[in-house]
């Protein structure tokens, strides 16, 4: 029990409490991480564990000394994933004091995941076997153990027997400890239950058993699948899909009434919810399980179970405690036993008295319900007699079902005997329709006579057991949504109910969907059957019995009979029905009622909003809201009576919902109700009060951060509070919970206590009465059909006496349009005889309750009602004789000689519509042509929300009314209200009349405030004609005489700074052109008055002062224009351009701006220097800020400059060259002279252009632009600032390409998939990026800090300059991003490095991540800052990638010869791996050899035996030479390689072939190659061995292949001589050049 001490702890902010989590998050992972991975395990880590609270009732209230204090309250924690749950106990505390240690509680397969878990508390513990220790099962000795710890063990070592059964005797009681139910659904659409005793002492959680025989299970099943009691086999039976129709046949056959529909849900375990939903019949229930059935108390706690497949369950909590059901089941046991001694079949408990055994569900109070809503498949169509099967499942496994604790009847309900809205005709099929399911609805039927009232008293006697049949006749709700809705083919929402809510159903054809067309006197039999039965019902309701009755030979007998001993036959049948279904008591299922037809729900209110989906539903636990989540980011408040959407909010994705509810202290009131949203994208959680109600709260939160649900119980009922996990990720450093507080304001309480007296003294009149005159009251002026006057509304007025209501009458005759539209009421006229009404009920109540009447808060909201409407009346006469006697069109003023600043707004609005080619006016809402209505004027004005605390100022015209806050709704209202202010000059006045009527008539700042919103919304050309230029402005009138009052008032004062309001305004208008016009025209009016002012004060006004305040306005508003326009369509901050916003530091750079511009002229780095350094010495350069740039010829310059953002790119270039012409005057650099710092330029030029590369990836050259603004930077004196725009490229551009390029785009969110996939299979662009990306990195490489060196520390870069506007600051967006930096690692940066030049040596990803360290984890976002280690297994992979790389390379080279010795990215790359150069130098002109392309690096070789292993080379050459010559003359000899084989040397023939035979050649290496080219080597071979220490015996093998490769020439050239001479004879005519050819085709054959 929560007392009223900790209901007040509850109402206050808690400081420090918190619960430690860790230990049982990490509990929880150890289990998991010892789980085998089953199938549906994807890639990636694991969700994180879901937690849970439950608070326990401590029966402990002192300490172990025995001095009392309240006990800290004890929490039962669970954190559950889909294969694990572990549980602990703890105390709410500071610290880590009272805790228990984690338990395992269960572990389950892959198939069985779970999908929800709640923890439920026992609140009645003399339903569960007691707490004792049974003598004879102890073998141990006599000696009482007094400590706790043997305390402890002896109760471990009771928990691990069997329990005895508490009628044997021999018991020892001990004090109860709680007890504990972990309630499981898993998607194989099982609900387990594991049951444990606290141990508040200890901390412990202990677990029980359940026995089933002498077998113990860990954990208790209460709904096993498609299980039947022994009577159950032996009836029919179907699904729950065909039950309907089934009945419909069974109206012939009286004896098969009953239908069995096995318990086979589908579709798993959606949502296992608990709910206090309490029973408001009174019954006298003892605490003994074996008195009459307990009665269900208010806020007795009901679980609440949805399947997939619309199936649903209902049961008492303590239902699904084994402990509950073991001791039912070994009283059920002892009876059998006791069978034989008692003839009645009654047995002696406790030794009291007899009394029959009631059920189960007789002992819970309240019987199991189950339904199920009858849902649409989305995969298939399945006719109505077709059953949802496993097979057929897939259709509905993605509806989620969420039951609805509380009934909401809808307009078109049924009249059902417990719902009778109205009466209705048809209500005995109903009760056919539900004796069809077996149970008794209680209501009279056609058959009910005179004499059946005798009946009555006996039913009355029998309440309690009519009760338990109760909420069979009952309605139900759930909600149903389907997450996986990808086709829309399902509602985005449907209530499904019970409800039938169409009655002409019910007209007569319900018997025959029921039934079939049985007779009417067997329909008459039927009805008499079910209402005379209830004992048979009740049992029947219990052990799975449908019918009403016995069976049909019982019944002929009883019609025979004609109802004599009616009563004892009833009462013989139902004692033999109930005794042989005790007989059959199966403790496996312990409530056979499962198999009872299900009460069937179908689709009612559906709610279609494609393509939204719901996410997620959470229903309040009074029942009457519901908060939804859905994929577009939506949190939706749905009105579950009504069933609309009342509210909605924006913006929250990844998204839940939870309740708050804080108790009312001191009242009878219920809790005021919260509503939390967690947003884990936002990372954090609001609360908002309900209904209508603003936020409360605010925390911001991590993105793994948790809200937990929490029920207590308090004496005025349960109440739900919400606790916050700072951290759900195992092993975490913020596993903290703590509870969220929400403490009352003053203003609330007094709210609170204010209501609570009110409804104390408003009890005169009868609620319904008065309901129902302001219900009359309510369609008379509602949007109805209903035909009346208004002289209806007068008398239904006058009937209404209760002054709250009369209150709320005058504002529904105020805020209703029908008086005006409907009835055609005139103004004001019927308000005021409304009001007058009002008053004289107001003082007959006042002079009939005396003085204390004065503080009734009725009587003083009356009062207040009253003038405030009165005020409300008068100004909208005022304004409504001036509309209905103004005519506009003969208001022609005369125009003025505008001053210099007018001249300049003109010259600024055609600047802008030059540049934007857009209509100035085109968001202005044209004028008002009708009069106002006075609910329109009503509804514009706002009464003061403390109008207790409101003064009545006569002197200012009453209570002070204001515009509404909402700025659509004012807009309309300040229209009408200064219009006069633009028709002639002796309207002006009904402006000062209008606010003296609602009592503003002295808020000088408010008024001006409105008249600013009011030119703002007027058209250019009305507000310039009509004010700024007219000769007698009504517009400056006004505001004239409103600055002198002002300035008389303030006449004392040491700054008087009039009009402050508009002046503000003006700053903080984005409308730009608009608030240049306004100052224009303040301006001008507080010159006239501040000059004559100062002449009338002989000086003591200073007009200087006040002046130069607008001019400095006005000029500040230039520069605003100036870039504005001239960068026109560029983004420039982050938020709308105004002077309020520039002066705020953090949202506008100037330095930005000036990059801007110079990028929409050029993006060469020279050219840009050059006009940096030429704005900055130009004699044209003035600051448009300042006085000087008030000139005429000034300021119209600065608008041509505005000119180029309308000219295109390539005209934009030419004002590099003519930048100095007057006409052309362009560059922003002039008029911001000061913001001219190169070292700043450069920085924001490289972002922008990266930022500009981003939108066009496509565009290689923008980002190659980027770069050379990089190295702009000098690396000396912005170090920092040159390394945070690098890493910031790096990091936002480029990380994320290559990570989507080597991993996929499943990680990686900064780009899009659809835009940058197509560029990666561009090999072209690939190449280019690759190389560009190392630059950058070399960037990176090239920027080194010193040891202790702070990498984030801003050094000032410019001195400040408050001179000119913008003043003169460092740039925050570059001191932001060098606050950001940190340092890198150096070895991160190099293997990201080998890893980019690597990607263009070989693209081979599975090479790469043996040989690149850390692979999978390169690319991410702290990939730089982590350190890479390197194993020699790595370094291995190295050597081979550098070796294959080399050899690919050589092989894949087609160019020109080469000069010097360079293989581009292989050379960087070996240099990064700190590979010796003269190894890989080596390695490549072997591989040229090797693949034949001697000519290519046949002089390249003689100049580079400096930079190669001369020792190595020989080596490998002289082996490539045996392989040539091998081929040659062994493999592939020719003809004439044969004929000549005998004059070569035999033994240096047989040495190469075996030599050739012995090496290693590349794979794919070239043999045949020309002799020539093989001899040319050897020669080369030679002369390198001769330069270096060779021996002399390679020198001499050397040798001996140039002398075989020189015979073989010799040869060959001697053959083809002959051949030619041979062509040549045979040939005489032959000329010269065709001898030539055939020499050199001959030549060729033979391979010279």
């Amino acid at each position: 029990m929560v007392t009223s001490s900790e209901q007040q702890e509850s109402g206050e902010k808690s400081s420090g409490k918190y619960i430690e989590a860790a230990a049982l998050l990490s509990h929880v992972q150890i289990l998991e991480s010892k789980l085998p991975k089953g199938e549906n395990d994807t890639f990636g880590h694991r969700k994180a564990p879901q937690l849970s609270l439950c608070r326990i009732l401590d029966p402990d209230t002192t300490t172990s000394r025995g001095s009392s204090r309240r006990n800290l309250p004890i929490l039962a924690m669970m954190a559950y994933t889909e294969r694990c749950i572990s549980a602990q106990l703890l105390r709410e505390s500071v610290g880590f004091s009272g805790v228990g240690a984690p338990v395992e509680v269960l572990v389950v397969e892959d198939e069985d995941a779970i999908t929800s878990a709640i923890m439920i508390p026992l609140e009645r513990l003399d339903l569960s076997i007691d707490d004792t220790l049974v003598v004879a099962d102890q073998q141990q000795s006599d000696e009482s153990q007094t400590n706790d710890d043997d305390h402890y063990n002896q109760e471990q070592h009771q928990q691990q027997q069997r329990p005895k059964s508490l009628m044997s005797g021999g018991v020892i009681p001990i004090s109860p400890n709680p007890r504990l139910a972990i309630i499981v659904g898993t998607k194989s659409n099982r609900v387990i239950s594991i049951e444990f005793t606290v141990q508040p002492k200890s901390m412990q959680l202990l677990r029980r058993s359940f026995y089933v025989g002498e077998q113990a299970y860990p954990y208790f099943e209460p709904f096993p699948r498609d299980r039947l009691s022994t009577n159950q086999e032996d009836l029919p039976q179907t699904t729950a899909d065909r039950s309907r129709w089934t009945r419909r046949n069974k109206g012939d056959n009286k004896k098969n009434k009953e239908v069995i529909v096995p318990f086979i849900p589908t579709g798993g375990v959606t949502s296992v919810k608990e709910d206090a939903a309490g029973n408001n019949d009174d019954s006298s229930g003892g605490k003994d399980m074996m008195a009459t059935p307990v009665s269900c108390a208010g806020d007795d706690t009901y679980v609440w179970i949805g399947y997939g497949d619309g199936t649903g369950i209902r049961l008492h909590h303590a239902g699904l405690f084994p402990s509950v059901v073991q001791k039912y089941t070994d009283i059920f046991v002892n009876k059998k036993d006791n069978d034989n001694d008692n003839e009645n079949g009654n047995i002696l408990i406790d030794g009291t008295s007899n009394s029959k055994l009631p059920s189960l569900e007789d002992v819970l109070g309240q019987p199991l319900i189950r339904w199920h809503a009858h849902l649409s498949l989305l995969s298939s169509v399945i006719s109505p007699s077709d059953t949802i099967t496993d097979s057929n499942s897939a259709a509905t496994n993605s509806m989620v079902v969420i039951p609805i604790p509380k009934y909401h009847p809808t307009p078109l309900a049924a009249a059902t005997n417990c719902v009778t809205p109205f009466p209705t005709s048809w209500n005995d099929a109903y009760q056919v329709g539900m004796m069809g399911r077996g149970i008794d609805t209680g209501t009279n039927d056609d058959t009910y006579d005179d004499d059946d009232m005798n009946k009555k008293d006996k039913d009355d006697s029998n309440n309690n057991a009519n009760d338990i049949n109760g909420d069979w006749s009952k309605d139900y709700e759930a909600i149903v949504y389907c997450k996986n809705n990808f086709d829309h083919s399902f509602p985005t929402l449907v209530f499904y109910t019970s409800e039938d809510q169409y009655p002409g159903r019910f007209q007569g054809d319900l018997q025959e969907l029921l039934y079939g067309s049985p007779s009417s006197e067997e329909k008459k039999n039927e009805n008499s059957t079910v209402s005379s039965d209830p004992i048979s019902s009740i049992v029947g309701g219990i052990f799975g019995f449908f019918g009403g009755g016995g069976n049909g030979e019982e019944e002929e007998e009883e019609e025979k009979s004609g109802g004599k001993d009616k009563d004892n036959n009833i009462k013989a049948c139902g004692e033999d029905i109930t005794k042989k279904d005790e007989d059959d008591w199966d403790s496996v299922l312990p409530f056979p009622a499962i198999n009872r037809a299900p009460i069937d729900l179908y689709a009612g209110v559906e709610i279609h909003d494609s393509p939204r989906q719901i996410t997620s539903c959470t229903i309040e636990p009074d029942g009457n809201l519901a908060a939804l989540t859905d994929t577009l980011g939506r949190v939706s408040l749905v009105d579950l009576t009504t069933k609309q959407i009342i509210r909605m909010w924006k913006g929250f994705r990844e998204t839940s919902c939870h309740w708050i509810q804080v108790p009312r202290l001191g009242t009878t009131l219920k809790p005021m109700l919260y509503l939390l949203i967690h947003s884990r994208q936002r990372c954090v959680v609001e609360v908002w009060q309900m209904t209508h109600g603003t936020r409360v709260k605010s925390i911001q939160v991590g993105r793994e951060a948790q809200v937990i649900n929490c029920r207590q119980k308090s004496p005025a009922g349960y109440f739900n509070t919400c606790y916050i996990a700072y951290s759900s990720v195992p092993f975490s450093n913020m596993n903290q919970v703590e509870r969220i507080v929400i403490p009352l304001d003053d203003d609330d309480q007094e709210k609170i206590l204010s209501l609570d007296t009110a409804e104390k003294i408003e009890s005169s009149i009868q609620s319904q009465e008065s309901t129902a005159r302001m219900n009359r009251l309510q369609q008379f002026l509602g949007q109805t059909n209903v035909e009346c006057q208004s002289v209806d509304v007068y008398k239904a007025m006058e009937d209404i006496d209760s002054l709250d209501d009369l209150s709320k009458c005058l504002d529904t005759v105020a805020m209703s349009s029908s008086l005006e539209e409907k009835m055609e009421v005139d103004g004001s006229s019927f308000q005021r005889l409304i009001l007058s009404l009002c008053q004289q009920k107001l003082d007959e109540a006042i002079s009939g309750g005396g003085e204390e009447s004065l503080t009734n808060p009725h009587v003083e909201l009356l009062a207040f009602k009253i003038s405030y409407y009165t005020q409300i009346c008068s100004g909208y006469e005022i304004l409504h004789r001036y509309e209905m006697g103004n005519d506009e069109a003969g208001n022609n003023l005369e125009v003025k000689q505008p001053d210099s600043w007018g001249l300049e707004a003109a010259g600024w609005t055609s600047t802008y519509l030059k540049i934007t080619k857009e209509i100035i006016d085109r968001n202005i809402l044209p004028p008002p042509t009708k009069p106002m209505m006075f609910y329109e004027f009503a509804s514009c004005l706002v009464a003061p929300k403390k109008w207790r605390m409101a003064e009545f100022d006569e002197d200012n015209g009453g209570y002070a009314l204001y515009l509404s806050d909402s700025t659509r709704t004012r807009k309309d209202i300040v229209a009408r209200i200064f219009r006069p202010l633009v028709s002639d000059i002796f309207s002006f006045n009904v402006v000062n009349q209008i606010f003296e009527s609602i009592g503003i008539k002295n808020n000088y700042e408010y008024k001006l405030r409105c008249f600013g919103e009011w030119f703002v919304g007027l058209p250019i050309k009305k507000a310039t004609k009509n004010a700024v230029f007219a000769q007698f402005s009504p517009s400056i009138r006004w505001l004239k005489e409103t600055v002198a009052s002002q300035i008389d008032t303030f006449l004392d004062d040491e700054e008087i700074a009039p009009m402050d309001s508009l002046y503000n305004f003006c700053r903080a208008s984005e409308d730009l052109i608009r608030a240049f016009w306004l100052g224009a025209l303040c301006r001008q009016a507080i010159y006239e008055v501040a000059t004559d002012k100062e002449g009338e004060t002989y000086g003591k006004i200073d007009s200087t002062q006040i002046i130069d305040r607008w001019d400095v306005l006005l000029r500040q508003l230039r520069v605003c224009l100036l870039v504005s326009l001239r960068l026109f369509g560029n983004p420039l901050g982050a938020c709308p351009m105004s002077v309020k916003n520039v002066d705020k530091n953090g949202n506008f750079s100037v330095y930005e701006w000036l990059a801007r511009d110079e990028l929409t002229m050029s993006h060469k780095q020279p050219e840009i220097a050059s006009l940096e350094i030429a704005c900055q010495i130009s004699s044209r350069a003035f600051d448009p800020s300042k006085p000087e740039g008030d000139g005429k010829t000034r300021w119209k310059t600065v608008q041509r400059s505005c000119l180029t953002a309308a000219l295109g790119e390539s005209e934009r270039a030419e004002y590099l060259v003519d930048f100095d012409d007057d006409e052309r005057l362009g560059a922003l650099h002039l008029y911001l002279r000061l913001h001219n710092k190169p070292e700043l330029l450069a920085p924001h030029r490289a972002l922008l252009l990266v930022s500009k590369w981003g939108r066009k990836p496509k565009r290689i050259d923008i980002l190659e632009d980027a770069i050379i603004a990089m190295q702009a930077i000098d690396l000396d004196k912005q170090k920092s600032v040159a390394y945070s725009v690098i890493l910031e490229v790096w990091q936002s551009r480029i990380r994320p390409i290559f990570r989507a390029m080597l991993l996929g785009f499943a990680d990686v969110q900064e780009i899009s998939s659809e835009v940058i996939a197509p560029l990666l299979n561009d090999a072209g662009w690939v190449n280019a990026f690759s190389k560009l990306a190392s630059k950058i990195l070399d960037l990176l490489v090239e920027i080194i800090f010193e040891e202790g060196e702070n990498v984030s520390e801003w050094s000032s870069q410019v001195a400040d300059d408050d001179t000119t506007w913008p003043p003169v600051r460092d740039c925050f967006i570059l001191q932001r991003l060098v606050a950001r930096n940190k340092a890198l690692d150096r070895s991160a940066l190099e293997t990201h490095q080998t890893l980019v030049y690597a990607l263009r040596i070989n693209n081979d990803v599975q090479k790469l991540t043996e040989c690149i360290p850390s692979f999978y984890h390169l690319f991410v976002h702290g990939a730089l800052f982590t350190e890479v280690l390197y194993t020699e297994e790595i370094e291995e992979k190295q050597h081979e990638f550098m070796q294959d790389s080399i050899v690919a390379f050589a092989k894949a080279y087609h160019g020109p010869n080469m000069d010097i010795l360079n293989m581009g990215d292989i050379g960087t790359l070996a240099d990064l791996w700190d590979f010796d150069m003269v190894n890989v130098n080596t390695l490549f002109l072997l591989s040229m050899y090797e693949f034949g392309k001697d000519a290519a690096v046949d002089e390249l070789l003689t100049k580079s035996s400096s930079l190669i292993s001369v020792q190595h080379f020989v080596d490998e050459g002289l082996d490539i030479m045996c392989r040539r010559l091998n081929n040659l003359l062994n493999v592939n000899p020719s003809d004439d390689i044969r004929s000549i084989m005998g004059t070569l040397d035999a033994d240096i023939c047989e040495w190469v072939k075996d030599k050739a035979e012995d090496s290693e050649p590349l794979l794919n290496a070239k043999f045949d190659v020309k002799i020539g080219s093989t001899h040319l080597f050897g020669l080369r071979l030679l002369s390198l061995a001769a330069t270096a220490d060779v021996q002399k015996d390679q020198r001499i093998q050397i040798h001996s292949l140039i002398v075989l490769s020189g015979t073989i020439v010799k040869v060959l050239e001697s053959a083809a001589r002959e051949n030619e001479t041979t062509v040549e004879a045979s040939r005489p005519q032959t000329s010269k050049e065709g001898s030539s050819s055939v020499s050199d085709v001959s030549t060729e054959e033979v391979g010279i």
